[in-house]
């Protein structure tokens, strides 16, 4: 019997997932580009964050004086649950970020972005 393990270097907890996700040519959650990932075995936290950052990696929680949305036109810049620092190159739900990389957007406009 083999043991199932996330096959990501940066996992956490490679061993501990309940779900595993055999990562091959017909993998297309989120929009993203998986093709680098092919053959590959990732846990569900690692999946769903590439499906929906487009990137393994993790990110370190914003400081609080980070946590503004610099969207112009945003009504309430200093109040969301979530604030998130657009990374260069992200293809986050399938979308093109070019225009907001750098920027921090709340979680109202990500999510009206994001649609």
């Amino acid at each position: 019997m083999s043991t199932r393990r996330c096959t990501y270097s940066g996992c956490t907890q490679p061993d501990k997932g309940k779900k595993f996700y055999s990562i091959d040519e017909a993998t297309s959650a989120g929009g993203q580009d998986w093709r680098q990932l092919h053959g590959t075995m990732l846990c569900t936290g690692c999946y769903k964050r590439y499906a929906s950052r487009g990137t393994l990696e993790r990110y370190e929680p914003l400081a609080s004086n980070e946590r503004r949305c610099s969207y112009a036109g945003c009504s309430r810049p200093d109040q969301s649950s979530n604030f998130y620092l657009i990374q260069k190159g992200s293809r986050a739900g399938g979308q093109d970020w070019s225009s907001f990389a750098g920027q921090t957007l709340c979680r109202a406009c990500y999510v009206h972005y994001a649609k």
